[in-house]
């Protein structure tokens, strides 16, 4: 039996193998042909010569793990497990924590800096920091959003890292630091001048954990009220309470990002940085965040320090720069917050440390979530959506998304009011869908509307149980189905919805607008008319819509004769139908219809019981309808304001009359998904 050798390359050491490793290499030289004892004590040598080259691998091992601890990476006797991929994994997404109640998985950060190239001493030294010197686990990527049109004078080495991304911008705006949220790929972004660094990353992510909705900033800021409107302080000023940070850094959730970018009540906003280069974005973004989640940012101690080795480079070496803040505060507040202050102030008055983290920091386990009681999917909550003025033209849809070909009709409709409106920032757009389509709707209609910028859109799914009348439909045919969904009595219950709303312009999906709406929701209903509604008369009668020998029609006194209307164009004056308690007539109509045959079709006829002649006219050119069944002659399609497909066939299929009018406006390339939808169903 000869000595017992493994090749050095199977070797394996490690704190439970150690043992194993000295019994491969361990000679048994007595039992070799030669019975020296000189190679005997030569091998015993060699095995505590072994021993003691394995145990002094371990110590190494224990030491780095007792150095790491002694940087922050144990939490007591814990190890926090931090939330990483492997390092051959470089094209894969980075693991998430999930939902774990303690602090024992920390997440990874993408890090944003932006520079337009006038400290690059700072910028080198911030990416280097989290490029090189933090682990790869913790700071995933770092972004370098590069504001200028020169190269950058950083070290090839580290641009060339899989670690570092360039976004190279042709327009200089402060707003490109929050427009690359697509790329980024962390639950979390710590967003960066290039004259700060935030040296412990880890606490920092911690507390945020705690904490998600809220922004984590490193440098403080405030509001105060004045007579001149509101006023940007240093906290200092009010004891040391605080509503904001500075753009210096911030450390926040990544759908913020996304939200702040893509919800439209913020374009008026983004529009004016952009065009006026304040140095104010951070400003919007601290309103957005504490108005969309109703909690105000913390204030975190995590090793922050400012980096001003070049003097004079910084927009807050400008005289000016404290005046533009002020005028930033007061001009967002008009924009798009109606006069009121989204800003709320911390209810802390110094920085959360180390120490009150690893407690619990139970006040910031608030489960306070801004209750929406409409559903916004598209980040502004109900509270902003307030009355700005009588100017403010607001314009409803209900929009079934799950029938076929829907919603290509509504972003047809949304696009010709668009296109043909002389202001668009005057336009309030309030669209309801079915519960669960929200963010399907808003995808597609980001699509489809990325050619305007200046309008609000809020997109609701109702109460299903709101819509609690007794649908009964007589009328035998393919649009019996259409005529039974709830989505056509929505319009009964826009004072419910739009509590804030005097006036509404209710619209069909199924319309496509020729002219400025304006002209229409200003000339009529003026405050000092009586009517509740405005809608264009049709040649039809009562009688061909109405069973007049019903016992209840005939107590109602209602004339045969009286001209009716289509209710797919209405002017509605909201305050007036919540005084004339108008859906509790349209109840009673329908709970009648329900136990005897009054009417045969859906929405249109208990309207018209509960309204009778008391609407004011609108000309006809503003809903010339008819166009799903016949054709319209050529004059009267030659000067219509709107065209209504009422009929089978809506003006999206090919074969429908009119076609072409409709297509004007369509997008298809926005409904990819739902035209494979529609396939899979023929």
């Amino acid at each position: 039996n000869k000595c017992a050798r493994v090749p050095k390359t199977e070797w394996t050491v490690g704190p439970g193998n150690i043992v194993e490793a000295i019994r491969a290499r361990r000679c048994y030289c007595n039992m070799r042909r030669s019975p020296a004892k000189a190679r005997l004590a030569i091998c015993r040598v060699k095995a505590k010569a072994f021993r003691l080259l394995v145990w002094s691998l371990s110590v190494l091992v224990l030491a780095k793990k007792i150095f790491s601890a002694h940087r922050g990476i144990l939490n007591g006797s814990r190890e926090i497990t931090v939330s990483h991929r492997a390092a051959q994994q470089i094209t894969e997404l980075p693991i998430h924590c999930g939902s774990q109640a303690d602090n024992t998985c920390v997440e990874p950060v993408t890090v944003v800096v932006m520079s337009a190239g006038k400290r690059i001493k700072e910028l080198a030294h911030i990416v280097e920091y989290y490029v090189l010197k933090q682990d790869r686990r913790l700071v995933y990527e770092v972004h370098i959003v590069w504001n200028s049109a020169a190269d950058i004078p950083l070290d090839a080495e580290i641009l060339k890292s899989s670690a570092t991304r360039v976004h190279k911008e042709t327009h200089n705006s402060l707003n490109n630091r929050y427009r690359h949220w697509k790329s980024i790929h962390t639950r979390y972004t710590l967003l960066l001048d290039d004259d700060c660094l935030v040296a412990d990353v880890l606490t920092a992510v911690r507390i945020q954990m705690l904490s998600p909705e809220r922004a984590m900033i490193f440098f403080a800021r405030s509001h105060k009220s004045t007579r001149d409107g509101l006023s940007y302080v240093n906290p200092k000023r009010l004891n040391g309470s605080y509503s904001m940070g500075t753009g210096q850094a911030t450390l926040l959730s990544t759908k913020w990002l996304k939200e702040f970018n893509t919800d439209f009540r913020l374009q008026r906003i983004r529009a004016f940085i952009d065009k006026n280069r304040p140095t104010c974005e951070d400003i919007a973004l601290h309103m957005y965040i504490t108005n969309s989640s109703g909690l105000p940012p913390l204030l975190i101690s995590a090793g922050q320090r400012e980096l001003r080795w070049t003097r004079g480079t910084g927009m807050s070496d400008d005289r000016n720069w404290g005046a533009q803040r002020k005028q930033c505060l007061n001009e967002f507040i008009a924009l798009d917050y109606a006069g009121k202050i989204p800003l709320k102030y911390s209810e802390f008055l110094r920085p959360v440390n180390v120490s009150e983290m690893t407690v619990g920091l139970p006040v910031l386990h608030n489960n306070h979530h801004f209750s929406h009681t409409v559903n916004v999917t598209f980040g502004a909550p109900s509270k902003y959506l307030v009355e700005q003025s009588i100017s403010q033209i607001h314009v409803t849809f209900a929009c079934d998304s799950s029938a076929p070909g829907q919603l290509r009709l509504l972003s047809a409709a949304l696009r010709s009011i668009l296109s043909h409106a002389a202001d668009p920032h005057r336009l309030s757009f309030h669209v309801f869908v079915g519960k669960g389509e929200e963010n399907h709707v808003s995808d597609a209609l980001r699509c489809a509307l990325v050619d305007w910028q200046h309008f609000d859109l809020t997109i609701t799914a109702p109460p299903e149980e709101m819509v609690d009348l007794p649908i009964k439909i007589r009328y035998p045919g393919k649009s019996e189905r259409r005529l039974r969904s709830s989505f056509n009595y929505v319009r009964f219950f826009l004072h419910l919805l739009l509590p804030q709303v005097n006036k509404v312009l209710y619209l069909d999906t199924d319309v496509i607008v020729l002219d400025d709406i304006a002209n229409l929701y200003d000339a009529h209903l003026v405050p000092d008319q009586s009517s509740v509604l405005a809608a264009c008369a049709r040649n039809q009668l009562m009688s061909k819509w109405i069973n007049f020998t019903d016992p209840d029609v005939i107590n109602a006194r209602i004339d045969p004769t009286i001209q009716t209307f289509n209710a797919g164009v209405l002017l509605i004056r909201l305050d007036k139908w919540r005084a004339q308690h108008l859906t509790d007539k349209i109840r009673f109509w329908m709970t009648r219809n329900h136990e005897r045959p009054i009417y045969e079709h859906g929405s249109q006829p208990p309207l018209l019981l509960s309204v009778g002649d008391a609407f004011e006219r609108i000309d006809s050119s503003w809903n010339v309808d008819g166009a799903g069944f016949r054709e319209i002659k050529h004059k009267l399609l030659e000067n219509a304001k709107i065209v209504h497909w009422t009929g089978g066939k809506k003006g999206n299929e090919h074969d429908a009359w009119h076609h072409n009018v409709w297509k004007e406006f369509d997008k298809r390339e926005c409904f990819s998904s739902e035209l494979r939808r529609l396939k899979m169903r023929e």
